[in-house]
């Protein structure tokens, strides 16, 4: 799968990233179809925001399907 690594402010390039594992107890397993970014990933990207830690992978509103 595809993912846009932030490596530092200004500085990302699209990855491979490894399938996710089977689900536990407990888990259930999702199909990420969209990824927002947030005024948080923008101010990150920018290098303003003093908690935001690099390497990173941006976007935490998904839209998905439960499998």
């Amino acid at each position: 799968m595809k993912a846009i690594l932030l490596k530092e402010p200004k500085q990302f390039r699209q990855i491979e990233i490894d399938e996710a594992a089977p689900p536990a107890a407990g888990e259930a397993l999702v199909a990420v179809h969209r990824v927002g970014i947030c005024g948080t990933d923008i101010s990150g990207y920018l290098g303003k925001m003093p908690f935001y830690s690099y390497p990173r992978i941006p976007g935490h509103e998904l839209g998905v399907e439960v499998l």
